[in-house]
């Protein structure tokens, strides 16, 4: 793991809200969007430098075994794009 110091010189504090397929899908719906397309991907050695050396390895066997396994939820990136059909409505209500 990184130096605590050296990461509180450029880490902001991260909050994961909505970060599942499911949970987009329906705050998208409930804001007005009638379509989305989403697309899980990986990219392992963005996350390679936060394990430790001895574990370098297990970022790219997970990412292979995801896509070997067909299995997007595995996946640690999620993208989309949405079509607004209506007025959008707030999502916190």
């Amino acid at each position: 793991m990184r130096d605590p110091r050296e990461v509180d010189e450029y880490h902001c504090h991260t909050e994961y809200r909505i970060n599942s397929i499911r949970s987009v899908t329906r705050h998208l719906a409930r804001a007005g969007f009638s379509e989305v397309e989403l697309r899980m991907w990986d990219l392992p050695r963005m996350y390679e430098p936060y394990l430790p050396d001895r574990l370098t390895g297990l970022a790219t066997g997970w990412s292979r075994t995801a896509y070997r396994l067909h299995s997007p939820h595995l996946m640690g990136h999620l993208t989309f794009k949405a079509v607004l059909d209506r007025p959008a409505r707030p999502i916190c209500e």
